[in-house]
């Protein structure tokens, strides 16, 4: 297994050759000075800087923010990459190494938005410009490690190589054979990170993703707690009944989106809601009271799989 810091987070990859591991971690590092909203001379911060007016932007980052505003529309804003003023207000302006660190609890500040903002951001793929609304902030903290988790794996593929694991802090993308053998995945425990929730050995390349709303948390100064996946309804934090979700789908982009929409909607609702949109999707949620229940259509992408005091939806 060869590991490396970016985007605030670990990476990691396995079954890939020395060469390939070397343009994984450079590939990696050049989309984090693209879409960090961290770094103040990263592609993404200069753009929030000229919010209001057209942009020309890399391919990179064109492709996602077409991406990111496709899930915004699919997932009708449960996804929402514009919320970056939201989540910042609540003190997560700063990378969570640096949060997580400081002394002082943090002030949240009351953020002007708009209920409904139509146009969030205007594409024009012949220009290749993007013109993003004045009144939005854009926080791809929510897509850049699984997009970052794809984009990687489809360079490799597209090199030949035919196997491998890349795992962007959770949200992984699986290709090919583990030596011939199918590639297992373990979900940790949320309330105890060191011990496996659930383990599961795979059938096919699959996109693994993980939402939770326990390890990036903090302190406010009321003495409650704030963490990054914030609901579009109310523009706070979400509060449900789930503390992570794990989800897997064809790819890790999908499931990456996914997860955080239902950790945002709750057990019941986002079962319901997952069953009407994705019903071909998997998942593993794990709720407040700590009982794990899987659903979905889990035995299309797992040859096995175990856990703990699992429930079957």
């Amino acid at each position: 297994m060869h590991t490396f810091q970016a985007m605030n987070t670990e990476f990691s990859t396995i079954g890939l050759t020395q060469s390939a591991r070397k343009e994984i971690e450079w590939l990696i590092r050049i989309i984090e000075a693209r879409l960090s909203r961290f770094l103040s001379d990263s592609e993404l911060s200069r753009l929030n800087r000229s919010a209001g007016k057209p942009v020309s932007v890399s391919a990179p980052l064109y492709e996602v923010l077409e991406q990111a505003h496709a899930y915004y529309c699919e997932t009708d804003g449960f996804f929402n990459p514009y919320l970056g003023a939201v989540v910042s207000g609540l003190g997560y302006n700063q990378s969570f190494e640096t949060l997580s660190t400081t002394s002082r609890t943090i002030i949240p500040t009351k953020v002007k938005h708009r209920s409904k903002c139509t146009n969030p951001l205007m594409l024009d793929r012949v220009k290749q410009t993007v013109r993003l609304h004045p009144d939005v902030l854009l926080d791809l903290g929510g897509i850049a490690k699984g997009w970052s988790a794809r984009f990687g794996s489809s360079y490799l593929i597209k090199k030949g190589v035919q196997s491998g694991l890349i795992d962007a802090g959770g949200d992984i993308a699986v290709w090919g054979t583990n030596q011939g053998a199918p590639w297992g995945i373990s979900i940790a425990d949320p309330f105890c990170p060191n011990k496996d929730l659930a383990s599961f050995w795979l059938r096919h390349d699959t996109g693994v993703a993980t939402s939770n709303c326990i390890k990036r948390s903090w302190l406010l100064s009321d003495g409650s707690r704030a963490h990054h996946i914030i609901d579009p309804r109310t523009f706070n934090s979400a509060v449900s009944d789930l503390v992570q979700v794990t989800v897997l789908a064809p790819d890790v982009l999908t499931a990456d989106v996914y997860a955080k929409a239902m950790l945002i909607l709750g057990f019941a609702e986002g079962v319901h809601w997952m069953q009407e949109r994705k019903p071909e999707l998997a998942y593993v949620q794990v709720r407040s009271d700590g009982s794990v229940h899987t659903g979905g259509n889990i035995e299309a992408y797992c040859i096995e799989w175990e856990g703990r005091n699992q429930c079957q939806i």
